[in-house]
This record gives structure tokens, sequence and C-alpha cells, in this order.
């Protein structure tokens, strides 16, 4: 059986960086400067070139909050073998996964939303926009991205059954809810959930993600 909450929270978990730290331990990270050099042409009886120098990178923090869970159990219920201590780890494991996910999921939201304006389209449908992003992502990685959404933003981004589609292409519309191949670029479905305690949607029915992963 596919679980598909696990391939969700697996998803947003390999954007972000989760790390352990001993109390008291500096929390502090380092990202690498992007360099790149510029070959020049020159006329061979001088070295007479500007230099470049090159970034060392920066080190960051970041803000951090305080969780706990508190649970309690009654004595008779222990002592009747319907509940122990193992059982009441369990709970608080899957809680704890549950929240680290949440969190992958609101950090990918923020940092996606702060790229440059030409890795992001919003507003109305317009497929040339679309297509322009696309290649700006494949220019920038040098390979061809995957397009990754829930089934109903998979949809919106496809559009309405064109009559030139092929009949495998609308059988397979039909089967799955979306073709797996689109302008070239593979589609990925992101598995669909709920929020805790409530029906909404965890994830947005509207937007694509461009990744090269």
């Amino acid at each position: 059986m596919v679980d598909g909450e696990a391939i969700r929270d697996a998803f947003f978990n390999q954007f972000v960086e989760t790390r352990n730290l001993a109390l008291g331990d500096k929390n502090e990270f380092y990202v690498e400067g992007e360099n790149e050099l510029e070959l020049v042409e020159f006329s061979g009886s001088h070295f007479d070139l500007r230099r470049t120098r090159i970034d060392v990178g920066q080190n960051f923090s970041v803000g951090v909050k305080n969780y706990g869970i508190k649970v309690y159990e009654y004595f008779e219920r222990v002592m009747a073998g319907r509940c122990d201590f193992a059982k009441l780890v369990e709970l608080i494991a899957v809680a704890i996964n549950k929240k680290m996910a949440e969190l992958a999921r609101e950090t990918m939201t923020v940092a996606l939303a702060n790229l440059p304006a030409v890795y992001n389209h919003n507003g109305s449908y317009n497929e040339d926009s679309i297509m322009q992003l696309i290649a700006h992502v494949e220019a920038a990685t040098g390979e061809a991205p995957r397009l990754v959404g829930t089934k109903t933003a998979i949809r919106k981004l496809q559009g309405v059954v064109d009559t030139k589609w092929s009949d495998d292409m609308k059988s397979e519309r039909n089967q799955n809810g979306f073709i797996t191949t689109w302008n070239g670029y593979s589609c990925v479905e992101l598995q669909q959930g709920h929020a805790k305690g409530n029906e909404t949607f965890l994830l947005p029915d509207d937007t694509i993600y461009v990744l090269n992963r």
C-alpha cells in the first residue's frame, strides 16, 4: 500500500536541512558563495587583467521556537495492559514527525516566495509565461525540471482536453486525472492531505513547483 502522507512529507523534507544541536551549541549555518570566473582575451604581451575576488560565503543563524508535548494515562489502563509507556513514546514520535513535516512545508513555501521574479508566475493562466519560467529553471540548473503539484493543480496547468491530444493522452488523463508528460516535462503528483483537526487542505491546489530534483 502506498503511503501518500509519507511520500508528501519526504518530498518537502528533501529541500529542508534539519539539525540536532546539543544544549549550548552555536546555532550557525554556513552557505558557500557563488563564484563564476570569466575568461577574457588579452594581447599576450602583458598580464594586465582585472582580478576577481572570490566570495567566501556567509554565516547566519536561524530563529528557533520551543515545542513540547505533555501526556498522561490512567494507572488502571496501564495495569490492565491497555496502554503502556512504549505506546505513549510511539504517539509522541508520530506527533513530532508530523510537526517537523509541517515546518518543512512552511519553510519551503517561504523560501520559494523570495525567489527572483523570473522564477515566479502569478495571476491568470498564460502558457507562454509558464514555459518561459520552466526554461529559466532548466537554463539555471542544466537539467529538465519536473512539474510537481497536487492532482488538481496539475489538471489546471494542463488545461482542458485539447482536441489535438492523442487517444493515449486522453486515456491517460481519464485514468490518472492528468497526463504524466506535459509539453515535454514530467508531471509528478503530490498527495493532498488535511490539516490536523479540520478538513482544510494542506497543499495549495493552484500551485506548481518547478524543480530539478
